[in-house]
């Protein structure tokens, strides 16, 4: 379709249309028409027809690129400790004295586990040197994502001779509300991912399990 120009090198006016009065110049004595500096901003231009290629104008010069892995791991350095440094900055992260009560409570949580799968060995007339436990975490407090009211996402990881239903959420229950460091020990069995919840020392914990169909429970250690 054949087009004329208006006012702007980007704004077209197809001659089929009718251009609103005052848009376009009057027609020169050549009977050419001539744009002038309008007052008034003219609408955009319509879309290119469909399928018409987007391409740069002619003789642009594209560049591309390749930036060296090392500057890229650089430059996500420096804005990781940019915003860790803001988080801090507004109270956002935790202190170093929550950190160490996180890392604390993990540590006794392990003891805590090692000693259950021992328990439950000892019930099952199983060699107790042979059943071990072990706690993972993950989520936010794994990535090192967490804030300072944060809960601390934790896996127990428990031998075969371990049920969920019994070993778990009865005997390890009875075990932590042995401690008393241990407060508000809650059961969900209904939920998606059976879980405990507590809080150890004042820490949040969300306590889920996951029973491997070995006795050494140890062989988890790959899965990290």
């Amino acid at each position: 379709m054949p087009y004329m120009a208006a006012v702007g090198p980007a704004t077209w006016w197809p001659s089929s249309a009718l251009a609103p009065a005052g848009l376009l110049a009057a027609t020169s004595p050549s009977g050419n028409l001539e744009p002038q500096t309008l007052p008034f901003l003219l609408p955009p231009p319509p879309p290119p027809p469909a399928g018409y290629p987007l391409l740069p104008p002619r003789g642009t010069i594209v560049l591309q690129l390749h930036p060296h892995p090392g500057f890229l791991a650089e430059v996500d350095r420096r804005r990781s400790c940019s915003l860790l440094q803001l988080l801090k900055d507004e109270g956002a992260a935790p202190s170093p004295e929550d950190e160490k009560r996180r890392e604390q409570v993990i540590r006794e949580l392990k003891k805590i586990v090692m000693h259950w799968a021992k328990v439950v060995a000892r019930e099952q007339s199983v060699p107790q040197r042979l059943a071990t436990a072990m706690v993972l975490t993950y989520g936010s407090y794994s990535l090192g994502a967490h804030g300072p009211e944060s809960d601390v996402d934790a896996l127990c990881v428990g031998p075969c001779i371990a049920t969920l239903q019994y070993h778990f959420f009865v005997v390890l229950r009875q075990i932590l509300e042995g401690r008393p460091e241990v407060s508000g020990v809650q059961t969900i069995e209904s939920a998606k991912v059976p879980l405990m919840r507590f809080r150890f020392s004042g820490v949040a914990i969300d306590f889920t399990y996951a029973q491997l169909p070995v006795i050494d429970a140890s062989k988890a250690s790959r899965f990290r």
